[in-house]
């Protein structure tokens, strides 16, 4: 079989995919534009897909059923039929019949038409559709343009108890804080961007994903989260049951207490913010807040570091830093991370080199790695004024 005319055949993973040509949607700077296209292709969320397919034979069941709810060219679900042994069934759906006939295409194209189901259905219709027919899915992908929040109440839905669904975000700018009422709005958190908003988005993404549960009397459990180039990516397992959502209001969402003068930051449980906190502990200014957002771990570490083993299995590993990264900084999940140039204005001192920082204080009994987001960051157990002695330690010597 050969792709329809505007269409070019590309390898990913183990599939090859009739996709848009980009050589006919680039913009005045030879960029080619995904939006522009008949059907939505992607080849940078590559490396959104390698780790899904990873998560899945990680952490999937035998004669699973998957839900791609938002194909687009069927990318994802033919690797998945493709490449995931145990799935039975992938449903495969998208509200443009351009795109339905490529998905089609694409399932016969790799050989894998007879575990593939395609439907042209609106993403929420579908999904309380399956869920009338009580038709329960093993593992939900909502990957969408843009927000995932519209899609969250009907994937926690259809999602069967203790299976899993993954979001992708990429309207970071809400998630951050850098538009305020658009966080408000969508995600109910009120915030403001701080200087590890890229973190502070994957928590307040899980945090409205959370709450969104709680309405139907589901709770989740982050298993993996990252933040990466322009999107978050959140996997998360679900359990059914008003008592379980009890248990996460009462210990994972709170606030983000942070000092905009020496960037002391803190994660505070509860969801009234108490007089103690209302002044910074290390310089004494007002503290600024960000909430109600997530204040448990973001991952599991086992997890994490079973999926990066599969990735190199794989060989699907294109951004080692960032498998890497991951891994470490699963360790420290329910901690925020540390920006040195931050340290570094408030004492009015010379910054020292990261790694430096973190031999020292690893030197000083503590576990610390750099993040993936942030060049001049790390996550680590010590106290914030461990951190800061160590900065003194390590500047003074430059």
């Amino acid at each position: 079989m050969t792709c329809p005319s505007g269409y070019i055949v590309v390898t990913e993973g183990r599939a090859k995919i009739c996709v848009p040509d980009p050589n006919l949607y680039r913009r005045p700077n030879g960029v080619y534009e995904p939006s522009w296209a008949p059907v939505f292709y992607n080849p940078v969320m590559i490396e959104n897909r390698n780790v899904a397919i990873a998560f899945l034979r990680v952490c999937n069941r035998r004669n699973s059923v998957v839900l791609d709810p938002l194909a687009g060219t069927g990318v994802r679900s033919v690797r998945i039929a493709l490449e995931v042994p145990e799935v039975e069934l992938v449903i495969a759906n998208d509200i443009d019949a351009e795109a339905c006939r490529l998905i089609s295409i694409n399932a016969e194209l790799n050989g894998v038409s007879n575990k593939i189901r395609v439907q042209n259905l609106d993403a929420n219709e579908l999904m309380f559709k399956l869920w009338r027919e009580h038709v329960r899915v093993d593992y939900v992908d909502i990957d969408p343009f843009g927000s995932p929040a519209p899609f969250v109440q009907a994937a926690l839905t259809v999602a069967k108890n203790k299976g899993f669904v993954a979001f992708t975000a990429t309207d970071l700018a809400p998630l951050e804080g850098k538009y305020p009422h658009k966080l408000l709005r969508r995600y109910g958190i009120v915030g403001t961007k701080l200087d590890i908003s890229k973190h502070i988005a994957l928590r307040n993404l899980i945090a409205f994903i959370a709450r969104i549960g709680g309405v139907i009397d589901k709770s989740i459990r982050p298993l993996l989260s990252y933040y990466s180039k322009h999107y978050a990516r959140l996997y998360v397992e679900v359990d059914r049951g008003g008592k379980s959502f009890s248990a996460v209001l009462s210990e994972c969402l709170g606030y983000v207490a942070y000092c905009a003068r020496c960037g002391y930051r803190e994660l505070i449980p509860g969801l009234l913010v108490e007089e103690r906190v209302l002044r910074c502990r290390v310089c004494c200014s007002r503290m600024l807040f960000v909430g109600p957002t997530w204040i448990c771990e973001t991952s599991i570490h086992s997890v994490v570091q079973n999926v990066a083993m599969e990735l190199q299995k794989l060989g699907y590993v294109h951004d080692k830093k960032l498998v890497e990264t991951l891994v470490c900084e699963a360790k420290f999940s329910r901690s925020l991370p540390i920006r040195v140039s931050t340290i570094a204005r408030h004492l009015k001192m010379n910054m020292p080199k990261l790694e430096t920082l973190i031999n020292r204080l690893q030197e000083m009994g503590y576990e610390a790695c750099r993040t993936y987001v942030y060049h001049d960051g790390l996550m680590t157990n010590a106290p914030y004024e461990a951190v800061i002695e160590a900065f003194k330690e390590c500047a003074s010597s430059v």
